[in-house]
């Protein structure tokens, strides 16, 4: 009767329409045969997939299982320790030629040595361990014989009769540029250096001549900084190596086309910077002398010293010269005495044309006196003249001011309150004033006060705060050793769940599924029920499906294997089906496992 009304529930859902029309035949072959190919490739494909559930349902498949797993799993894990522990590898002497390439290849595979060639630069690569092992072994047979190209040895080796002078200067000025670069890159902040220079040619005549220039990029390491003194370095070397070239005319670029030379303010920047790092130097060397004496009273780390020193860099020469420094000399100090002597004869003779001729020739005479000749008409004319110094102490100083000379100090120390604290932990205010007065002192002879200048010197104390640890300026992407630290860490984790999701989690599913089809069974050996009861439900046509649901209803106990067998009548299957959805749904879907296959 249940098979009935199910059946006819089963035709009432299904809904048939009558009034559709019936197609021709033409189209009810075509359908015919569509769904004959589709039916086909759906059975392959249902063959296909049965065979391998039924190859993995195998019992021998299913105990080698768990085995073959944790042997794949152990594989995987040696294979990736392998590839984190090998080590890594680098060129042994990069930009090789072929034939010495050749040649170091050959010798290192002899020695015993693990020879790797870069597939992308072809440069021959060791082990990081046995690197300058290779690199002795290499030289010790004098590889690499040829030098490396554009240096002053290749120069030299490539000369020739034939070759012009303007392929000289060329070749000339590439080795210079070379060598150039690699005195820069032994300078520790700088990673690698280009050099160019532009030397023209030179003219006899000193006012055609033209200077020469010059250029020069810089890549730091990551992290690092090129300082300006490490830049004047650079743009000294560079303007010693090459004639006719001046500091002016070297211009320095980073990797990031930062302009780190200015010909018009290199000179002031410099003579500031060095005055700087001179005043830091005089404040740090009295700091240290403050700390240490204080640190010996009050303990290391309970006192914080500052120190500003005020420096004048102004540069002063002076002469002076001076007379009777002793104010013993006379007032009057030179005399000068003049002596004139004039001689007139009176006017002789009648006058008429005899007194208007020319006069006679004169005539000279050597006297030691400062006397006049006289002429015809017996003029004399005499004059003398002396002068008397009297000599006084004379002193002239060339004076020079000292540059930097210190024109005041001022210092500032902070002691920590708890360096004063008594067994009690309390302070005392009055021995704390007086020791603070008494390091006060201290300091001021230590650093040689003067009040004179404006000297100033202040002590307080004060409870210290408590120190905070301090971060790593570097941040960890930029520190070589922690990021391949990382770096590994990121590779097992990402192995591990790689190996957890393809082979770790289907195995977990397979043996829990095994479990909870195995619980069942272990429950049924006490379900409760007779050999009569076990029958009659067998048997499921004596009984209708109120009857096997009202006697199972009490046991609410597990239910036997054999139940569950696929054999068993249509209405004892719902019975059981309406059972465990009511009572225990965690079983239904392992039912419905069974009964699917």
């Amino acid at each position: 009767m249940s098979e009935v009304a199910l059946d006819q529930a089963a035709l009432t859902d299904t809904d048939i329409d009558l009034n559709a029309p019936i197609n021709a035949p033409a189209n009810v072959a075509n359908a015919a045969t569509e769904s004959n190919g589709a039916g086909n490739n759906a059975v392959a494909i249902e063959r296909e997939k049965s065979a391998i559930e039924r190859f993995f349902e195998q019992p021998a498949v299913k105990r080698a299982a768990p085995a073959v797993v944790g042997l794949l799993v152990l594989f995987f894990c040696i294979l990736f320790y392998m590839w984190i522990s090998a080590p890594g590898y680098r060129p042994v002497y990069p930009g090789m030629l072929e034939s010495d390439r050749q040649a170091a290849y050959e010798l290192l595979r002899n020695s015993g040595f693990d020879v790797h060639i870069d597939t992308a630069s072809g440069e021959l690569q060791v082990s990081n361990d046995r690197y300058h092992e290779a690199r002795m072994v290499m030289a010790s047979q004098n590889i690499p014989k040829a030098a490396a190209l554009g240096s002053m040895s290749a120069l030299l080796e490539q000369g020739s009769l034939t070759t012009s002078r303007f392929m000289e200067q060329v070749s000339y000025r590439s080795a210079m540029e070379s060598e150039l670069a690699k005195s820069i890159e032994q300078i520790g902040s700088i990673s690698s250096a280009r050099v160019h220079i532009a030397e023209s040619q030179q003219s006899v005549f000193v006012r055609n001549q033209t200077p020469s220039k010059a250029s020069v990029v810089v890549r730091p390491y990551p992290g690092r900084t090129v300082s300006r003194s490490q830049i004047q370095a650079i743009v000294h070397l560079i303007s010693s190596s090459v004639p006719y070239l001046e500091r002016e005319n070297v211009t320095v670029v980073d990797d990031l086309g930062q302009l780190l030379t200015n010909s018009e303010s290199d000179i002031a920047l410099a003579l500031t910077a060095a005055q700087s790092d001179h005043k830091k130097d005089v404040e740090a060397n009295y700091q240290n002398r403050v700390q240490q004496l204080l640190s010996a009273v009050v303990g290391l780390g309970n006192v914080r010293t500052e120190v500003d020193v005020a420096l004048n860099f102004t540069e002063t020469e002076s002469t002076i010269e001076e007379f009777d420094r002793g104010g013993m000399g006379p007032r009057t100090r030179s005399e000068s005495l003049q002596l004139e002597r004039d001689s007139l004869p009176p006017s002789e003779g009648v006058p008429g044309s005899f007194s208007n001729q020319p006069p006679a020739d004169p005539t000279f005479t050597r006297t030691n006196q400062a006397q006049t000749g006289s002429g015809a008409n017996g003029t004399d004319v005499s004059s003398s003249s002396s002068t008397r110094n009297y000599e006084l102490d004379r002193e002239i100083r060339y004076v020079k001011q000292q540059v930097g000379a210190i024109e005041r100090i001022s210092v500032a120390v902070v002691i920590n309150e708890t360096a004063f604290e008594t067994t009690d932990n309390e302070i005392d205010q009055g021995r704390l004033d007086k020791q603070i007065e008494s390091m006060r002192e201290v300091v001021q002879g230590a650093i040689g006060f003067n009040p004179g200048r404006g000297d100033i010197v202040t002590v307080v104390s004060s409870a210290f705060a408590r120190p905070v640890e301090e971060l790593d300026a570097t941040p960890w992407y930029l520190q070589p050793d922690k990021l391949d630290g990382y770096i590994r860490l990121l590779a097992v984790f990402a192995a591990l769940l790689f190996i957890y999701f393809t082979m770790g989690r289907p195995f977990l599913k397979e043996l829990k599924a095994k479990s909870e089809m195995e619980l069942p069974l272990e429950q049924a050996e006490d379900d409760g029920l007779t050999d009569e009861e076990r029958e009659l439900v067998n048997m499921g046509d004596v009984e209708t499906i109120q009857d096997v649901t009202a006697r199972l209803k009490p046991k609410a106990v597990g239910i036997p294997a054999e139940y569950l067998d696929t054999s068993q009548p249509y209405d004892q299957k719902v019975a059981l089906m309406r059972f465990l959805v009511k009572d225990d749904v965690g079983r239904v879907s392992n039912l419905l496992k069974r009964w699917i296959e």
